[in-house]
């Protein structure tokens, strides 16, 4: 959305077909697999928020959940369910996963 001008045509097919290539070459790709549409922003940056991890404090002794399997989560987010998503997920050599978590 933000790295292809989407108001032109052109510039749009030629990066279009060349996505393998921006992805294989890219040094990380940034995810947003939270919220529930494209504009939700990335949970726990700037004024969206994010789920605070459960941590229970026993005396000096913190303990903190490692949360839920990120796994299920990426799979039933609606990220997962978008079209260039696949493209993203298979074929970047890194990936940073913003969630709700």
């Amino acid at each position: 959305k933000y790295c292809i001008d989407q108001s032109n045509d052109t510039e749009r097919h030629e990066q279009i077909i060349h996505m393998d290539m921006i992805y294989e070459a890219s040094q990380v790709t940034i995810i947003a697999a939270g919220g529930d549409n494209a504009n939700a922003g990335l949970s726990g940056v700037g004024n969206t928020k994010r789920n605070p991890q459960p941590l229970i404090r026993l005396g000096n002794i913190t303990l903190v959940s490692s949360m839920s399997s990120q796994t299920g989560i990426i799979a039933n987010s609606k990220w997962y369910s978008r079209g260039w998503t696949l493209q993203e997920s298979v074929l970047s050599t890194r990936r940073l996963v913003f969630m709700e978590d």
